[in-house]
């Protein structure tokens, strides 16, 4: 994914992350859980801006379908897109 084409956000708003047929893949729900923590720990650690779209895949952990497979990879594209940019964070206390 590192050579993949950058685009600018997250999500794209005219794609809906619905309940897809179950599959019997292990392998795919495996790999797909383990991408989605990965991005919930940019999210929480690095990346806010990619707070929403993560949640909303992390909650189709258990059956991800193509789509979700497909919005995940998005994701990455734009997080490799704006590894130059910095986020800054406000604590409040």
């Amino acid at each position: 994914m590192e050579n993949a084409n950058t685009v600018s956000t997250p999500l794209d708003p005219n794609v809906k992350l619905e309940p897809q047929e179950p599959q019997d893949t292990t392998t795919i729900n495996r790999n797909y859980a383990s991408l989605t923590g990965s991005l919930m720990y940019a999210a929480i650690g690095t990346q806010p801006n990619i707070a929403y779209v993560v949640n909303k895949l992390c909650s189709f952990n258990n059956n991800p379908g193509m789509i979700h497979w497909s919005v995940a990879k998005r994701v990455l594209r734009y997080l490799n897109g704006s590894k130059t940019k910095t986020t800054s964070m406000v604590m409040l206390m």
